[in-house]
């Protein structure tokens, strides 16, 4: 009988792609933060995960202001830091590496889908 959580089967796929790409002590951004944000929603809010050297920032989809948030990272990342980074979108289910442009492009479409369906 296989006693495995959601939540722990998608931590199992994450941590090899953290243990790869962050050194040092910085690993306790996914071993601690990412873990206890995984846990404490079930593995059932989608998210993206953003992953570098020293470490990880991670949004949860449903939060309008992570998301801005991240957006500006993204940004940050993209123009202005020389840092390798790798991102990774999780839609509930399954979790993926996704490009940034087109990552970029479909949550400032959610968003304003969002906006307008609140007015």
């Amino acid at each position: 009988m296989n006693l495995q959580t959601k939540s722990d089967k998608l931590l199992q796929q994450m941590a090899p792609i953290a243990s790869a790409l962050i050194t040092g002590i910085y690993i306790t951004d996914f071993t601690l933060h990412d873990t206890n944000f995984i846990r404490s929603k079930n593995a059932k809010t989608p998210f993206i995960w953003l992953v570098y050297e020293s470490g990880t920032h991670i949004y949860a989809m449903d939060d309008d202001k992570g998301i801005r948030n991240f957006l500006q990272m993204l940004d940050h990342f993209e123009n202005y830091s020389r840092r390798d980074f790798s991102l990774y979108r999780y839609d509930g289910e399954k979790l993926f590496p996704v490009f940034p442009k087109i990552t970029r492009i479909l949550i400032e479409s959610e968003l304003a889908n969002r906006i307008t369906l609140k007015n």
